[in-house]
């Protein structure tokens, strides 16, 4: 429930902050262009508190689902008095300018917000870069059927030269029933085969059933469950947090492990 709750208020703030910066596209364009801005409001319905500054009324309203700017003259089945500054006494292209500032302050922010978060911090599996060399093949997959095993590099797959694991994965998950030429390079000898990536999870995409090296981090424990019951302070023991690596789960090794993990491996 705590976190059904913390959805809605997280989705109830980025709501508000987009409407907000939304909001101010449109106040920002109107001021610059000689428009009277008679309300900025955050949210509907009643005012609650607020100031005003100039001409403005600065305002947050009751219901915080929304808001709006309100401009002279904006509703074009009013009488028009002739006030220069009202928004319907502007040409077109100044009302063009005005209406589009909002979305485009959006899209802004969207671009802004991205390019900061990435310069800032951006997990990426090291192993998306890498060659795709197979560090583990699952029993009766397609990669198992076609007698690959670990260490073996695919140097071609369906037209790919040299694919790496971010360009070989899509492909795969693409072609669930579909044959896909691959061309293996197994120490010295190299040779082509055929793999049909099998249907697999609730949207059918496709698995050939190899596996990089990468390691499997625990991102987060449900309470009460056995994993966080495992991660309890107990003498001599180890505390399980969220970034343990999960280096083997019972006779099982890493590249199991994470399959284990997804579901893939029948215990």
């Amino acid at each position: 429930m705590s976190g059904f709750l913390i959805a809605v208020a997280a989705v109830a703030v980025v709501l508000g902050f987009m409407i907000l910066i939304h909001e101010f596209g449109h106040y920002a364009a109107a001021k610059l262009l000689g428009v009277r801005v008679e309300v900025f409001s955050i949210g509907f319905g009643k005012r609650l508190l607020g100031f005003r500054r100039g001409e403005t009324d600065y305002r947050i309203a009751a219901i915080p689902l929304g808001g709006y700017v309100k401009m002279s003259g904006e509703n074009p089945m009013d009488a028009r008095t002739g006030d220069p500054a009202e928004f319907m006494s502007h040409p077109r292209w100044h009302r063009f300018l005005i209406a589009i500032a909002g979305p485009a302050m959006n899209i802004a922010l969207a671009i802004g917000l991205l390019a900061f978060v990435y310069a800032i911090h951006f997990e990426y599996p090291i192993f998306l870069d890498q060659p795709a060399v197979i560090s583990w093949v699952k029993k009766d997959s397609a990669a198992a059927q076609a007698k690959l095993q670990p260490g073996d590099r695919i140097v071609r797959i369906d037209g790919i030269e040299n694919p790496t694991w971010e360009q070989l994965e899509p492909r795969v998950m693409l072609s669930p029933n579909q044959s896909l030429d691959v061309t293996i390079q197994r120490g010295d000898k190299t040779f082509g085969t055929t793999i049909v990536p099998k249907p697999v999870t609730a949207s059918q995409v496709g698995s050939a059933g190899w596996y990089p090296n990468e390691s499997v981090m625990v991102g987060d424990l449900e309470p009460d469950k056995p994993a966080a019951q495992a991660g309890k302070p107990r003498p001599g023991g180890i505390e399980w947090c969220g970034r343990d690596r999960i280096a083997a789960v019972g006779r099982l090794c890493r590249r199991q492990a994470h399959a284990l993990v997804h579901g893939q491996v029948r215990q």
